[in-house]
């Protein structure tokens, strides 16, 4: 298993070019809840764009939620966030979409941390778009259709992140979200963190493993 050190967001988008293949390339970043994943990504695609003139885009996994109702209807509202409550068959059709490379437009969704709603066509993603990185929990998750992802995906890397840190993130984004702070633990006691245990089994199916040695929400892009 490769494991690559980062000091800087420079250092690791030039690593990633490194590793591009001619064409266009769809690169998944994974990593437990909490671990920094959209962060970093969205980081990541600005600096491709940005500095290294790189035409790239976001794709988060979490855009792929199903809706509150459905999740009710499903009888799946308490579990929200588990990998049975996203719509994996509408993730892989939309990868293999851009796999193709088709002369125009295509549209993504996105995830509201407001509204606690899934947002239709939110992400534009330009036929001449080179690199597009997709995040989430559950891409080398080898079960429930997901083990289709990784075929999609030309790099898969694991943003490892101290585990100790983890817990008070994902307490304070549920409270963020408006949960209060008993249940904002209740949550994270029982739905995040038997999460966070399944996708850390998963590292073995990944590329590499990227440890940030800087604090990426400080990096600028």
């Amino acid at each position: 298993m490769k494991i690559y050190e980062f000091e800087c967001l420079d250092s690791l988008a030039r690593e990633l070019c490194r590793q591009l293949r001619p064409g266009r390339n769809l690169v998944g970043i994974v990593g437990a809840p909490g671990a920094g994943k959209s962060t970093l990504t969205q980081k990541l695609v600005d600096y491709l764009q940005d500095v290294l003139n790189i035409p790239s885009a976001y794709l988060p996994m979490d855009g792929f939620h199903f809706s509150n109702e459905i999740l009710r209807q499903k009888q799946l509202l308490d579990r929200k966030g588990a990998p049975e409550t996203f719509d994996v068959n509408g993730y892989l059709d939309l990868l293999q979409r851009l796999r193709a490379k088709v002369n125009y437009s295509l549209f993504a969704p996105t995830y509201s941390r407001s509204l606690h709603e899934p947002i239709a066509a939110a992400i534009e993603i330009k036929p001449d778009v080179q690199v597009i990185v997709t995040e989430g929990n559950y891409l080398a998750v080898q079960n429930g259709g997901w083990e289709n992802v990784r075929e999609m995906l030309d790099i898969l890397w694991y943003l490892d992140t101290d585990v100790s840190l983890l817990r008070d993130r994902l307490i304070a984004r549920q409270m963020a979200g408006g949960r209060s702070e008993e249940l904002a633990v209740r949550w994270v006691n029982e739905v995040d963190s038997p999460n966070a245990n399944m996708v850390q089994k998963t590292k073995s199916e990944v590329d590499a493993l990227i440890r940030l040695l800087f604090d990426i929400s400080a990096e600028k892009s």
